[in-house]
């Protein structure tokens, strides 16, 4: 695998644990990245780094570290699932620590910032303790980040007493985020975000599904 090709937005930061609950913070921290291009990425040599703390890690193993197209893989603080909440981690790093409130994690190869994500105390990104910042699938591709409104704390586990998140797995949509295009999110009140006919407020147009999101299927006029 040819390190070289590392190219500016072909790995994604689509999930990150910077503040766990249910095991110390350190332990309990890692980030998932998605290759959004068509090709295998290598992961050797890569350097992990951290803004906020002015930390750094140079990704060494050896074997290969390679993600396939449009699959992730799982960084973390701490490998061993006893002690980091039941985090499948593919590779463990050391000597960084990521912000509860603000910071940056980047990927840098060969001097050039392939995949970087900034988080702000909540001003514009989620602010959570116990869960992920969680970027939409919507919010996946070639140099993209997602928009604020395309990232939100997860609301799933991924094991019965663990905190909340997708490590390994395909990130949950938003509520915060608009899917069918009616301009009206699950947070502002949409009772279907796939359906573009349903939104509070609505003409009642089909005497099935509850066009208007009262609560109730009304007969359509005659």
């Amino acid at each position: 695998v040819d390190e070289t090709a590392w190219e500016i937005g072909v790995l994604q930061i689509v999930e990150v644990m910077a503040n766990p609950a249910r095991v110390t913070d350190r332990k309990g921290e890692w980030f998932e990245v998605y290759n959004a291009s068509t090709t295998t990425q290598s992961l050797n040599g890569l350097v992990i780094v951290s803004e906020g703390a002015g930390e750094s890690h140079l990704v060494t193993s050896a074997t290969a570290l390679t993600v396939e197209p449009g699959a992730v893989f799982v960084f973390g603080n701490e490998a061993n699932q006893n002690d980091n909440g039941g985090v499948s981690v593919d590779y463990e790093y050391a000597d960084i620590s990521l912000g509860n409130e603000s910071d940056q994690v980047q990927l840098v190869g060969e001097g050039l910032v392939v995949a970087a994500l900034a988080w702000d105390d909540g001003i514009t990104m989620p602010d959570a303790t116990g869960a992920s910042m969680s970027l939409d699938p919507v919010g996946y591709g070639i140099g993209v980040v997602g928009t604020s409104d395309q990232w939100c704390a997860s609301v799933q586990r991924w094991a019965a007493t663990s905190d909340m998140g997708t490590p390994g797995a395909p990130n949950e949509g938003c509520s915060t985020w608009d899917h069918d295009g009616d301009g009206i999110s699950i947070d502002d009140g949409d009772c279907d975000d796939a359906d573009p006919s349903a939104y509070p407020g609505a003409p009642e147009v089909d005497g099935t599904i509850d066009n208007d999101c009262d609560g109730e299927v009304e007969t359509m006029p005659v």
